[in-house]
């Protein structure tokens, strides 16, 4: 069951994950049930996670399975009698894995850029970047710098104390990224992300060659700053919301929810600030907020009631002013965010935590 109706790329995929396993010696944890519950906690890593991509075959918490379901197989070979039946009964189950095996290889369910994994195909090994330009770009990087970098070039810069795959940025001083989305999502979600980092305000491009990109973090960036001088310029960036309740602004069922405790993907929202305090907020799948009473990022251009203003407080606080002339807050029952006030008091205000 896919919980986020609004987001049909997590549609079978923890279907796909059950029958994978199934046909790659699943059905020997029913004769071996001492083994199943050694998957439980396995399991629940997996399918009790917000995020899609962790349900998924392509990542987290997959490869342990493997020595699991193969003791349980080989335990269920070794209580059958006769040699003959033993090797008839494990070269059928052979032929099955290495059939899921490659169909897996082939397609499968979310987010997955079958290239990657076609060792057999010639497209696995090709590049349209120059390695040895990409290994130099990287020298670029501190030995001791806290980085956020694509998953192909994590081992790359790994022997370091922090690091971190992206787009989990958090207080990363550097970013390494290819413009290529090698492994997870959409291109098109990619390249959005990656031209907000380009003219984001607190990021500065210290290389663009090559198919490679550097990013440094700036230093003392003041967001009250930015939105008092910006003088009809469009500022553009990419940041989590914390709501007065201390929670961060997420999506549930498209609608802007104060519930989490940190900011991850869901949490990020780009700004859009145009004319000193009029600003557009669009979700990490890249959906206009609007607001009419309760805010919902399901648009896909914005219009007036996807415009807001935004008012600069004291000790780095903000409000949002929705187009109704209402004042944003998270409601005390649900979290979820509405636009009903009409003054500015303490459950009004946020603060933008920059990627």
């Amino acid at each position: 069951i896919n919980p986020d109706k609004h987001n049909p790329d997590g549609d079978g995929v923890k279907a796909e994950l059950h029958w994978v396993v199934l046909f790659s010696g699943g059905y020997a944890l029913l004769f071996r049930p001492q083994y199943l519950i050694m998957l439980i906690p396995i399991y629940a890593q997996k399918l009790f996670s917000d995020d899609l991509t962790r349900w998924s075959l392509n990542s987290q918490y997959s490869i342990e399975f493997v020595p699991i379901l193969s003791i349980a197989l080989f335990t269920l070979l070794m209580k059958i009698k006769t040699q003959q039946k033993t090797m008839i009964l494990a070269t059928n189950l052979t032929l099955l894995a290495a059939f899921t095996t490659y169909s897996k290889i082939e397609q499968r369910k979310g987010y997955y850029h079958p290239d990657n994994s076609m060792f057999y195909d010639k497209v696995h090994y090709d590049r349209n970047f120059s390695i040895s330009k990409v290994n130099n770009a990287l020298k670029l990087i501190p030995k001791d710098a806290i980085v956020c970098a694509q998953t192909v070039l994590v081992p790359h810069l790994s022997n370091r104390e922090f690091i971190y795959v992206y787009p989990d940025i958090n207080n990363a001083d550097y970013i390494a990224l290819l413009n290529q989305n090698i492994f997870s999502g959409e291109q098109d979600d990619y390249n959005k992300k990656l031209e907000c980092l380009l003219v984001s305000p607190f990021w500065e491009t210290i290389y663009n060659q090559n198919s490679t990109y550097i990013f440094k973090r700036k230093k003392g960036i003041s967001i009250a700053s930015l939105i008092t001088n910006a003088n009809g310029k469009v500022i553009k960036f990419r940041a989590g919301i914390k709501a007065s309740n201390g929670n961060i602004v997420s999506l549930q069922d498209n609608k802007l929810i104060a519930n989490r405790n940190w900011v991850g993907p869901w949490e990020k929202f780009q700004f859009n600030i145009y004319n000193k305090r009029k600003m557009n907020l669009l979700s990490f799948r890249f959906k206009y907020v609007s607001s009419e009473s309760q805010l919902i990022a399901d648009k896909d251009y914005a219009l007036e009631w996807e415009s807001f203003t935004i008012h600069v407080l004291p000790d780095n606080k903000f409000a949002f002013q929705a187009y109704n002339g209402k004042y944003i807050k998270p409601n005390p029952q649900n979290n979820l965010l509405e636009a009903t006030s009409d003054t500015i008091t303490d459950k009004e205000m946020f603060e933008i935590i920059p990627e």
